[in-house]
């Protein structure tokens, strides 16, 4: 266990490491740093910025407690712990999909299985959100032909989104069809008591888990939107929240290798962001540091 966990922390370490220090645009983001840090409004936008952080992953925290107290209850103190432990194994894994691994540590009595598809639950929420707010962005996006391409082929993706939108509200609250397609094929008998536990919530409590992830996507905004602006990107709220959400849908949709997670977030931002703004350099910096901020010092922690 002490190899394992002690292998976890040198692969986080040297993952932010290259992230943050191997990072091609570094110099020009501490050069930009540099030349805003003289700016109160930045100094002030910074720190409120990062006490937002705490905000971000204690809501996160409450809803995994919210959903794992079905099988055990975990106290806050744990639980935090739990999160925290989430992010840092998430952290050199593809889109962050092994929080579940460092969460299911903290379940002392109750199947860990089960507790590792009560993260999946949450999971689902968080995407759900994610993808609801992004896909309706996106369609507005294309409407106003931001990308300039063939009415034909803007109308199509349209209706393509349009059913991802939909479709994706109603399979969330319809996730215990997973236990009716475990438990009538054949093969997947085995897993039906443990995906029993899709059966367990009922509309409200799934309801109540999208509060908790809808306030943390408008928590993270929220931070995009200050950083955008303390680095300079002349961009409306409006703009703002339309270009993030694309960004968040596309990010949190396509598979993104842990190594190049950074630079897909750069390289997302700069295409719907960069629809409404020149400053390349302030958009890089603004999702440079949000990364920083929600990702690489909760990871340290840890």
């Amino acid at each position: 266990s002490l190899i394992v966990k002690l292998a976890i922390v040198i692969c986080a370490l040297w993952f932010l490491y290259t992230e943050i220090l191997k990072n091609e645009d570094i110099d020009k983001i501490r050069s930009y740093y540099v030349l805003l840090s003289s700016n109160q409004f930045t100094s002030l936008g910074l720190l409120l910025s990062l006490l937002l952080m705490p905000i971000n992953w204690f809501l996160e925290t409450k809803k995994w407690q919210y959903l794992v107290s079905k099988i055990e209850h975990v106290s806050t103190t744990n639980a935090i712990k739990a999160i925290l432990s989430g992010i840092t194994i998430s952290a050199i894994m593809p889109n962050r999909t092994g929080e579940f691994l460092g969460r299911i540590a903290y379940v002392n009595n109750a199947d860990r299985i089960k507790a590792a598809l009560i993260t999946i639950i949450g999971s689902l929420s968080q995407l759900t959100v994610t993808i609801f707010f992004g896909g309706l962005a996106l369609i507005t996006l294309l409407l106003q032909n931001r990308f300039n391409i063939e009415s034909i082929m803007q109308y199509s993706l349209c209706i393509i989104l349009f059913c991802i939108v939909t479709m994706a509200p109603i399979f969330y609250f319809n996730s215990s069809l997973i236990f009716t397609i475990t438990k009538n094929i054949k093969v997947l008998n085995r897993l039906t008591k443990y995906a029993h536990v899709f059966k367990t919530y009922s509309f409200n409590e799934l309801k109540n888990t999208l509060y908790f992830s809808f306030g943390r996507y408008f928590t993270f905004t929220t931070q995009f939107i200050i950083l955008l602006h303390i680095f300079n990107v002349d961009i409306s709220i409006t703009n703002a929240i339309m270009a993030i959400s694309a960004a968040f849908f596309v990010i949190a949709t396509i598979p993104t290798p842990a190594l190049i997670e950074i630079g897909i977030r750069e390289a997302t931002s700069l295409l719907f962001i960069g629809l409404f703004s020149v400053n390349q350099i302030g958009i890089i910096s603004a999702t440079f540091t949000l990364w920083l901020i929600n990702i690489a010092i909760p990871s340290l922690l840890g």
